[in-house]
């Protein structure tokens, strides 16, 4: 039997009875189709965002789905398998939504970003990106309907975020029966003295490496 359990702000899959092996089993599968969803959500991405020809964005998005950071991952039982899907999602919906406003498009990216933090905690960046973009169009809305498509949005990412925390914390207490790690507290304590401040500045710089060397330069794009 498997069961969803939240480990530091992030969903792995677990097993509760049953031998290693199926349990291995059970990871690959999973990962293999969170894999699998990058490849039409790449095609509709470089079709409607980049205006890619239908037969280029067809290989490319193979190309993508087939990427050795993300096909190294599919090996492992990691929350981070969620990510890439999850990311591709919300740059349509965000993409939507300054192309048109639509609430579909609010709704997603505002489902999107809560769920990219309730996978992992250090996404609370697109978090902050989502608000700010629904803010600046709460903001600038000329007419009423653009008004309530940003509060549409607004509402989902707060439901989203509330639930998000409310299933982390009840899948915790369930497999380990204690208080959750505070990874977000923790990250932002760094900034209380000078070598904390040198030390995240370090890490960001290394992130920034790290996307541009993995996405041979892609990420620029985006």
């Amino acid at each position: 039997m498997f069961e969803l359990a939240a480990v530091s702000d992030s969903i792995d899959v677990l097993s509760l009875e049953g031998d290693p092996v199926g349990v291995y089993h059970g990871v690959l599968v999973v990962n293999a189709l969170l894999a699998t969803c990058l490849v039409p959500l790449l095609y509709v991405l470089l079709t409607r965002r980049f205006g890619a020809g239908r037969h280029v964005a067809a290989w490319a998005a193979v190309a993508g789905a087939a990427y050795p950071s993300v096909t190294a991952l599919t090996q492992v039982a990691l929350a981070e398998n969620l990510l890439f899907p999850l990311t591709v999602a919300w740059l349509l919906c965000a993409g939507s939504l300054l192309h048109r406003a639509g609430v579909g498009a609010a709704l997603g990216a505002g489902v999107c970003a809560a769920a990219l933090w309730t996978t992992h905690g250090r996404m609370i960046v697109l978090v902050g990106l989502t608000c700010c973009l629904l803010l600046a169009m709460l903001i600038a809305g000329r007419r009423t309907r653009e008004a309530a498509v940003a509060l549409a949005g607004l509402a989902a990412l707060a439901a989203g975020l509330l639930g998000g925390t409310l299933l982390n914390d009840w899948l915790f207490q369930q497999n380990y029966g204690g208080p959750r790690f505070d990874e977000i507290g923790h990250v932002l304590s760094a900034f209380d003295h000078l070598d904390g401040i040198l030390a995240v500045a370090a890490n960001l710089a290394g992130q920034t490496w790290y996307l541009l060397v993995a996405t041979l330069g892609l990420v620029l794009l985006l």
